[in-house]
């Protein structure tokens, strides 16, 4: 749990989780689907991001955010520039 870095609770960290792994893997317009993908990318803007074993991680170094945040948002738009 991150709450000590970010003062989200459990619950709230879990929605962040929820919303990130279905931007990347799901975005497929269902229920709910703005809020998610909404909520996914406020995340990103924080830093957040799910590491490969499906936990919720942050990043604390200014420039690996700024490539994270380039690379997920051309893996949420489809853009590749």
């Amino acid at each position: 749990m991150l709450g000590h870095l970010t003062n989200f609770n459990r619950r709230e960290e879990q929605e962040i989780q929820l919303a990130l792994y279905y931007a990347v893997n799901l975005a497929h317009g269902t229920a709910g689907h703005n809020r998610l993908m909404l909520l996914a990318k406020m995340a990103l803007l924080l830093g957040f991001y799910l590491a490969p074993n499906g936990k919720l991680e942050r990043l604390d170094d200014a420039d690996a955010l700024a490539k994270a945040l380039k690379d997920d948002d051309n893996a949420l738009t489809g853009d590749e520039g």
